[in-house]
C-alpha cells in the first residue's frame, strides 16, 4: 500500500538483460528516510531479478516543483533580481555491482545530487555526494535452540 509499481519495458545494462520497473512512492517527501517518500525506476536483472541500478527522486517532485517553479516565476523581483530562492530538486541514483556468491547483490555506488532549477525549469547540479561501497563481509549464523516444556522448567 506504500508505493505503486508497472513495469516500464526492458533495457541492455552492459552485459545484463534488465526489466525496469517504475515505482511511485504513496508517502509526503518529508527528509528521505522512508523509502515510500521516494519514486523513481528500478533495472533488475531479467533472470535473477536482483538490482542492477536505481534511479529516484522525491515522491511528486514533478508537480511540486511545477508549482514552486511557477511562483519563482512570479515572485517580486528588485532591479530584475528576484527576492525568491530558485527551487532546489534533488536526485539519487544508484549501482548495485558488487555480487556475492550468494546470488544477491549489493549496492557499489551511490550519488546524490541537489540541484537548483532555472526559470527555464532546467537543472543545474548545485551539490553532490557520491559514496563508494566496497569489502562487504557476510558471515553465517547458526544457532541451535533447546526448547523445553513448561512441566520441565517447573521443576
Amino acid at each position: 500500500s506504500l508505493f505503486r509499481f508497472e513495469i516500464i519495458g526492458t533495457e541492455k545494462r552492459g552485459v545484463t538483460d534488465t526489466v525496469i520497473v517504475g515505482f511511485e512512492g504513496q508517502l509526503q517527501f518529508q527528509d528521505g528516510s522512508r523509502p515510500a517518500e521516494w519514486s523513481g525506476r528500478l533495472w533488475l536483472d531479467r533472470d535473477l531479478l536482483n538490482p542492477v541500478h536505481l534511479e529516484a527522486e522525491p515522491a511528486r517532485q514533478s508537480e511540486s516543483l511545477a508549482v514552486r517553479l511557477e511562483k519563482y516565476r512570479k515572485a517580486f523581483r528588485l532591479g530584475g533580481i528576484p527576492l525568491k530562492k530558485k527551487p532546489r530538486a534533488f536526485a539519487l541514483a544508484v549501482d548495485f555491482l558488487v555480487a556475492h556468491p550468494t546470488g544477491l547483490s549489493f549496492p557499489s555506488q551511490a550519488v546524490w545530487r541537489r540541484q537548483i532549477v532555472d526559470l527555464d525549469g532546467d537543472r543545474r547540479t548545485e551539490r553532490m555526494l557520491q559514496r563508494r561501497f566496497s569489502d562487504y563481509g557476510l558471515f553465517d549464523i547458526e544457532t541451535d535452540e533447546i526448547i523445553r516444556s513448561l512441566d520441565e522448567s517447573a521443576e
